[in-house]
């Protein structure tokens, strides 16, 4: 029997988010291969946008849909979700009394649901204060739809929540409660979960599915980063730190009051108006005075000249800027590429000869690779952080979010995770790691078979969702 899953995911339906973020990427496609694996009669279509060219393709049907280049979420899809979402309820309601109006569901849009045997939302970690009230009620929505459709649903491998605001914590309780299967990725989310008060026998403690991404040779990557060394420094010999950065995290906690509420009131204007005049809009915004301040927050050069300088004397090293994020649309702040190039041409003349920057339009698995050549990573990027650790890389996050500790904490290195950026504590802390990396690479290279285990996990539980379906359907 050929079982047909639906792969949602709310923020990439009208976006090539999950495309050109390396990480997102890695855990879409393997995710594709893990359920391949358990399920290998399954065929595959999703909401989540993909560029002609990408080799995913091949493996699943994508629902073409508007791409927008600056905005998750528009204000007329966002009312017509809600209006989908109202007529799978009525329909629902008018059923349980006997009466099936399927008129009401008979549309382009909710016949994917209706077609598919399992639906599979992979949110990663959208679900959650961390994105706002905008995020959560999207994602709500596109959940409860084949809930009362009555198609099997399961929420999987995300970091969820926290849920601390009394509207986000009944959106998420209402829903999830309404699932078939939930699988969280680390401890801290399994808890926020438990703590919603959902049944627990739907809960499971899984592993992310990026941990299964395999990464090109060492050989290959070692080419790539000599095709980036345009001055001919980097040195195999030497130490080699790698580091993975992230604006918005910066910018977040360092934009004053006054520019958040700015940074908000966009957002929205963004979400009302249409995509070309978004387009329009964020070029004024990207050259206003305003912005150009919150850019130059964003990357505090003194904070990485300090550090580089430091790890040049100490441990007379080379450096590797590592992109996560490729891609010159949709993002205000632009891609890492960008930040990247902005740092190095900020560093000193010195400073500057032992980094290389890396530029090039990379796959998710070239940028694992390069991420594997480093002796010790730093990372403000969760999936960067992930592609070293699977390597038994020594690793120090820099976090934005519990989903760092959490998934940290899994491989026991919790320890090393800093919530703000502060070039002395990271520099104590590179210290730490360095006297310590033999024993971490042994921790690591210790916890990996269980963790990837774990993440193979998510596949045999949608497994067991089809086989449950299958006996069900045998059975009528």
């Amino acid at each position: 029997m050929v079982n047909n899953i639906l792969i949602i995911k709310s923020a990439c339906r009208n976006t090539k988010t999950c495309e050109y973020n390396r990480g997102s990427f890695a855990v879409v496609s393997t995710t594709i291969d893990t359920l391949h694996k358990f399920i290998p009669d399954a065929e595959f279509s999703t909401f989540i946008q993909l560029s002609k060219e990408n080799p995913l393709r091949a493996k699943m049907k994508v629902i073409e849909s508007e791409i927008y280049t600056t905005k998750y979420y528009s204000l007329i899809n966002s009312l017509t979700l809600t209006f989908n979402l109202l007529r799978c309820i009525i329909w629902h309601l008018f059923l349980k009394v006997g009466v099936d109006f399927k008129f009401l569901i008979n549309s382009q849009f909710l016949n994917y649901f209706r077609e598919s045997d399992l639906v599979i939302d992979l949110s990663l970690d959208a679900y959650s204060d961390d994105y706002g009230l905008r995020s959560i009620i999207e994602t709500s929505k596109e959940i409860l739809i084949p809930v009362f459709l009555g198609k099997t649903t399961m929420i999987y491998a995300q970091s969820l929540g926290p849920f601390k605001k009394p509207i986000n914590r009944f959106l998420a309780k209402y829903t999830l409660s309404k699932v078939n299967l939930i699988s969280a990725r680390e401890e801290l989310s399994y808890n926020n979960i438990i703590e919603l008060g959902i049944k627990k026998e739907k809960i499971h403690q899984t592993a992310d599915q990026a941990f299964l991404l395999e990464p090109v040779s060492r050989s290959e990557a070692l080419k790539l980063v000599e095709t980036e060394d345009k001055e001919n420094h980097f040195n195999m010999k030497r130490p080699t730190f790698g580091f993975a950065i992230s604006m918005m995290k910066t910018a977040n906690e360092k934009s004053s009051k006054t520019n958040k509420m700015i940074m908000v009131s966009y957002s929205f204007v963004q979400y009302i108006l249409p995509n070309r005049l978004c387009v329009l809009t964020q070029e004024k915004v990207k050259n206003s005075s305003m912005f150009k301040k919150v850019l130059k927050k964003s990357l505090d050069f003194v904070w990485f000249d300090d550090v580089i300088e430091y790890l040049i004397e100490r441990y007379n090293a080379n450096i590797i800027f590592v992109p996560h994020i490729i891609s010159q649309q949709h993002e205000l702040f632009g891609d890492d590429r960008t930040a990247i190039k902005r740092i190095y041409d900020n560093l000193s003349d010195r400073n500057r000869e032992r980094v290389v920057p890396i530029q090039g339009n990379y796959t998710s698995e070239e940028i694992k690779g390069i991420i594997g050549l480093s002796d010790i990573f730093i990372g403000e990027k969760m999936h960067a952080n992930v592609g070293a650790t699977s390597q038994c890389v020594p690793t120090i996050g820099l976090a934005y979010s519990h989903k760092f500790y959490g998934i940290m904490k899994m491989l026991g290195q919790e320890k090393y995770v800093l919530q703000n950026i502060d070039a002395n504590k990271l520099i104590a802390t590179i210290d730490d790691v360095w006297s310590n990396k033999e024993n971490i690479r042994a921790t690591l290279k210790d916890k990996l078979p269980e963790i990837k285990m774990m993440a193979e996990e998510n596949g045999k539980l949608a497994a067991g969702l089809i086989k449950k379906i299958d006996s069900q359907s045998n059975n009528r």
